[in-house]
């Protein structure tokens, strides 16, 4: 039994790596894909960078967003973070806007 409990705790270290950090960022990777999948002209989005604008234009590898009238930046569609207003994606509950609304004051305050 002795000899035995080496090998479980270096599988348990296994499990809990695997749970924690491998199948989160599956699911952020799944996520990303299913948002560069559903893009399409005319929806408002926003960028890795936190541009906001809408698509103008979608090619395979690359989109063409409109930040102001007349202005148009070209992306690569990795780039898009999320779709804004996705009827697809729940909103944040009230609690959590206020969380992020007390954490804000809370910073500003130091």
């Amino acid at each position: 039994m002795q000899e035995l409990l080496p090998l479980l705790f270096l599988g348990a270290v296994f499990l809990g790596f695997y749970l924690f950090i491998i199948r989160p960022a599956q699911k952020r990777q799944r996520d990303a894909a299913a948002v560069v999948a559903r893009l399409a002209v005319g929806q408002e989005v926003m960028t890795t960078a936190g541009i906001f604008g809408t698509l103008r234009a979608v090619d395979d590898e690359t989109v063409l967003i409109e930040v102001a009238p007349g202005t148009a930046v070209k992306y690569a569609k990795v780039a898009i973070a999320r779709i804004v207003d996705d009827p697809n994606v729940a909103p944040a509950s009230e609690s959590d806007a206020d969380a992020d609304r007390a954490g804000g004051d809370r910073d500003s305050n130091a």
